[in-house]
């Protein structure tokens, strides 16, 4: 519209296309506004779009003032047609600037909002946003809301791919936005080669979430654990849980960064735990499959000795340590929680 209105300006002695133009100029400077705040305040966010539109009203007062000097110069060499054929050209060079402009907000991942570090992580498509805000400020409780906003996302995902978390190698390259590990690495046998899979998989400026126990002892129940076996049996060995190279912060920032991974924000949370009573607690603990409880265990039966022998020194400890008025279990587990960028 701009275009065809500085068209119109370009024909001299007709006064009905030189209204028709100046209308179509004022239509158009109307939409440009209105579209093009909308651009920055989408790429920018509310939080920077003082500064940027500081920016944009300073450019429009050097252009008005540097405009008129400009045009009177090329209108005394060159006549009204010079000066027509160059804001032309400035009206073409402004559209394909605002073209290039919304392309590299929508064109490919790694570009929505990409340098707003307050958008959510999980709202910027494959952007390099990050969240490195307290995770406890932003954390809700589950409701039937929260977990209703969620399930169109959940349905977008096909049970093939839902499913697919023990066969990465058989994904393709590049095949999501969003990748997400909780509290595995640490206690998988090859901690490297699933974050190599991860980091394959992830779509280039996808966002990767992973979580990271920080105690490689996993005091909470190893702590327990260790000292009702070593009642019963001094020969008990303490197991570690969890692999030596992955769980203090700067070996889990060094192990993404070596696979690739840029933009890595860590925050270290005291998680709570809570269990409704010791059954519930036995449950996860005996009969779950967590293969470091599972080391547990199995370092007290190399000795020879059963559970049966075990366990009720082990309720009475961990009542002892963890128990409430109201007859459930509390306890508090350090771990990271780590955002990244491919």
């Amino acid at each position: 519209m701009l275009l065809l209105a500085t068209s119109l300006l370009a024909i001299p002695g007709h006064v009905a296309i030189v209204a028709t133009g100046r209308v179509l100029q004022g239509l158009s400077a109307s939409v440009v506004w209105t579209s093009g705040l909308t651009v920055l305040t989408e790429t920018f966010g509310p939080t920077n779009f003082g500064e940027v539109i500081g920016y944009v009203m300073m450019s429009v007062s050097i252009s008005n003032t540097a405009a008129p000097l400009l045009g009177g110069v090329v209108y005394s060499r060159g006549g009204y047609l010079a000066v027509s054929l160059m804001t032309l050209a400035a009206v073409l060079a402004d559209v394909v600037m605002r073209l290039l402009m919304v392309d590299a907000r929508q064109g490919g991942p790694g570009s929505l909002a990409a340098n707003d570090r307050h958008k959510d992580v999980e709202d910027c498509e494959g952007g390099n946003g990050a969240d490195d805000r307290g995770r406890t400020n932003r954390a809700q409780e589950p409701s039937s809301e929260t977990l209703g906003e969620r399930e169109p996302l959940i349905r977008k995902v096909s049970p093939e791919k839902a499913g697919a978390h023990q066969n990465l190698p058989e994904l393709p390259d590049n095949e999501f936005t969003h990748t997400f590990s909780t509290f595995v690495i640490c206690l998988a046998p090859e901690p490297d080669r699933i974050v190599q899979e991860m980091y394959r998989v992830t779509t280039p400026g996808g966002v990767l979430g992973l979580g990271v126990w920080a105690d490689p002892w996993f005091g909470y129940t190893s702590d327990l654990w260790t000292k009702a076996c070593k009642q019963l049996d001094p020969r008990y060995e303490r197991a570690r849980i969890m692999d030596d190279e992955w769980t203090q912060p700067e070996q889990v920032k060094a192990g993404l960064q070596r696979t690739g991974f840029n933009d890595v924000v860590l925050t270290t949370e005291r998680g709570v735990w809570e269990w409704e009573n010791f059954d519930a607690f036995a449950k996860y603990f005996f009969d779950g499959g967590n293969p470091g409880n599972e080391r547990m265990i199995d370092n007290w039966k190399a000795l020879d000795r059963s559970l049966g022998e075990v366990r009720p020194v082990f309720k009475r400890i961990v009542e002892e340590e963890y128990g409430q008025p109201n007859g459930t279990l509390k306890g508090y587990v350090p771990a990271h929680l780590v955002t990244a960028r491919k």
